[in-house]
């Protein structure tokens, strides 16, 4: 008969085996692939559940480039973004916070919400997406397709859209409040929402806060005179 002197160092022994099972990992390399764009993705998953990520991470949008860290399926610590292999943003998701970030041209305000959806101040132009405008440039640029309605009448613009972040970093209520017309618009709302669900929470004094975000396109024809910011 075992004694207990015996049988807790077995169980402790059983507890690390199974534990070190459970943070077996497998890589896996995905390519995905649609009428506009193609993303790779090479990561490790946890071999107990496949369904989780976990490890060092990496994925591209050409010309776009990100890496980091999964912590049972989460992102953690400080990823890395990259626009011809040039580093163009850091951003700490156990902090929340960017460590480095280019100028946010896309991006037109960040107003900030109170419980009730009212505007409280205005936050000026800021990083609200993880990748920035290198990523939201790589998934638009092949996606947009210039309306022909609008070719036709010589038509071009500025078309903003509007969405709601809330303190988790969940993009909602996308619209476009512009008024081009001729299809403008709708093009732009489209693939506004092609975009992979980046967003991330929108900081004031270290503490996220609902936000109202405008982000804006440019619809230009080479034929005609560039548009005014």
């Amino acid at each position: 008969m075992l004694s207990l002197k015996t049988l807790i160092p077995l169980t402790f022994s059983c507890l690390i085996l199974s534990y070190g099972y459970a943070q077996e990992t497998k890589t896996v390399s995905l390519k995905h692939k649609n009428d506009y764009f193609t993303i790779t993705e090479k990561f490790n998953v946890l071999k107990a559940n496949p369904e989780i990520k976990q490890g060092p991470y990496t994925a591209s949008i050409s010309p776009y480039s990100e890496k980091g860290q999964f912590e049972q399926g989460v992102k953690t610590g400080i990823w890395e973004s990259f626009k011809n292999g040039k580093l163009v943003q850091k951003y700490d998701f156990s902090s929340q916070a960017f460590l480095q970030d280019d100028a946010f041209k896309m991006i037109a305000s960040v107003i900030q919400l109170d419980e009730q959806g009212n505007s409280v101040k205005e936050l000026g132009p800021r990083g609200v997406y993880f990748g920035g405008d290198a990523k939201i440039g790589s998934v638009l640029v092949g996606s947009v397709r210039y309306p022909a309605e609008a070719q036709q009448n010589n038509v071009q613009g500025w078309v903003i859209i509007e969405g709601k972040i809330d303190k988790q970093g969940k993009m909602t209520e996308l619209k476009s409040i512009s008024t081009n017309g001729y299809g403008l618009e709708e093009e732009g709302l489209r693939v506004f929402k092609l975009l992979p669900a980046d967003w991330v929470p929108v900081l004031v004094e270290g503490k996220p806060v609902v936000a109202k975000v405008q982000l804006k396109m440019a619809f230009r024809l080479s034929h005609l005179p560039p548009l005014k910011n």
